[in-house]
C-alpha cells in the first residue's frame, strides 16, 4: 500500500528487500544468545545460496533469510500511473515483491524457533515506511509498504525449490506491495498519442 506521492528510483526494489532484511535482524539481535552456537542473523541472498554445492555460503546458521523469488507488477495500480505518465513522459510501474522467508538452523527445533521469530518481527511490522525506506532512493516521508503472507500452495512453494534444483528448507511466503518506481527523466523521442475516432482508436504523431 503506498501513501502519498513518492518519486522511488529504481533502487527501491534492492532498499525494500534491504528494509525487511533489517527488521528481521532487529528482532534477532534481541535475543538471547543462549543455546545458539553463535548470535542469529539475518541476510538477503540469491538463489545460488540454496545450493547443496554452493563452496563458499555467505548464511551461516542460526539464520533467518530473505530471498526474492519474483517481482511482479501489480496491474491494479498500473492503468492510473499509465495515465500520469502519458502526461509528464516519466516511466513508472508499482511492483509487488515476493519473497521466501527461510529458517537455516541445525536442528528442526532451532529452525522452527527461527521462523517463528521472523514471522513474529514481521507481524509487529507488517508496513515498511521511513527511516527503513530512506529518502536517497526517493521514498517520501509519507511512502509506505505494506508486507503480508502470501497466499502460495505448498505445491508452487515446492516448485520454486525444484527450479533452483535445491532441497527444499522451511519457509513461508511474503509479498511486499506496493513499491512504486519512477524514472526521474521524462521519455526521449516523439511523443506518441491515442485518439478516439468514432468507436476505433487510432494513434497520432506529431
Amino acid at each position: 500500500m503506498v501513501q502519498g506521492g513518492v518519486v522511488a528510483d529504481a533502487s527501491a526494489l534492492q532498499r525494500t528487500a534491504e528494509a525487511l532484511r533489517w527488521v528481521l535482524q532487529d528482532r534477532l539481535a534481541q535475543l538471547p544468545v543462549a543455546g545458539f552456537v553463535r548470535p542469529p542473523r539475518a541476510y538477503l541472498v540469491q538463489r545460488d545460496e540454496f545450493s547443496p554445492d554452493i563452496a563458499d555460503p555467505e548464511v551461516r546458521p542460526p539464520a533467518l533469510s530473505v530471498f526474492v523469488h519474483r517481482v511482479d507488477v501489480n496491474h491494479t495500480l498500473r492503468p492510473g500511473w499509465s495515465a500520469a505518465t502519458s502526461e509528464d513522459r516519466r516511466p513508472r510501474l508499482p511492483l509487488d515483491l515476493h519473497v521466501l522467508l527461510t529458517a537455516w538452523g541445525e536442528s528442526a527445533e532451532e529452525e522452527l524457533r527461527l521462523l517463528g521469530e521472523g514471522m513474529l518481527a514481521l507481524e509487529a511490522q507488517p508496513v515498511l515506511a521511513p527511516p527503513l525506506l530512506p529518502p536517497q532512493a526517493g521514498f517520501a516521508p509519507t511512502e509506505a509498504v505494506q508486507v503480508s503472507v502470501e497466499d502460495l500452495p505448498m505445491e508452487s512453494l515446492l516448485r520454486i525449490f525444484e527450479a533452483m534444483s535445491a532441497p527444499y528448507r522451511l519457509s513461508i511466503p511474503y509479498v511486499a506491495r506496493v513499491v512504486r518506481t519512477e524514472d526521474p527523466i521524462p521519455a526521449t523521442g516523439p511523443e506518441v498519442r491515442t485518439v478516439l475516432v468514432g468507436a476505433r482508436p487510432t494513434v497520432a504523431r506529431p
